[in-house]
């Protein structure tokens, strides 16, 4: 299919506009990406998924957490009734929280979520790969953070998200 082979053309321009440091080239591409596969294959599919994921990864890098996170948790959602029993939706679990704790406006109900996340996702990985695999240390580490950051009230995000809720 035409639509495919062009869909996956933009896929690898993306990633070396990505490699090249080129970030809104790269997220435009992947935004293209994501349309296709939704047309081409629907919200729940396999494509549509790992499209999500690399765009949510993107912005993430960019700084961009807020739309990062709109966009991976309706991604989660449409898999909501899925096993978490495979990486694409292992790592979909940890770019969520990561979008999630990563945000310098994150209030701690965002960042429990993502040590939610985390500890679900660190107990996938030990289930799917065992205890010595790569990725595990990875997702450890995120937790550590996400951790860090909730144990961290002095942090300006709670001082922001006091004053929020002062005005309220």
């Amino acid at each position: 299919d035409n639509r495919n082979e062009i869909m996956q053309m933009n896929a690898n321009l993306a990633a070396a506009y990505e490699r090249a440091e080129r970030v809104e080239e790269s997220i435009a591409l992947k935004r293209e990406c994501l349309q296709e596969a939704k047309a081409m294959t629907g919200p729940r599919s396999e494509l549509t998924t790992v499209c999500a994921n690399n765009l949510g990864c993107a912005l993430i890098a960019k700084g961009s957490f807020t739309e990062a996170k709109t966009l991976l948790k309706a991604q989660l959602n449409d898999h909501a009734d899925a096993p978490l029993d495979n990486e694409l939706s292992i790592r979909l679990f940890g770019n969520y929280a990561k979008a999630l704790y990563k945000n310098p406006d994150a209030v701690p109900d965002d960042i429990l979520e993502a040590i939610a996340m985390y500890e679900k996702e660190i107990t996938a990985a030990r289930r799917l790969w065992g205890a010595g695999h790569p990725f595990l240390k990875q997702f450890e580490e995120h937790l550590a953070k996400a951790r860090a950051a909730l144990a961290a009230p002095q942090s300006a995000r709670f001082e922001r998200a006091l004053k929020r809720a002062r005005k309220e």
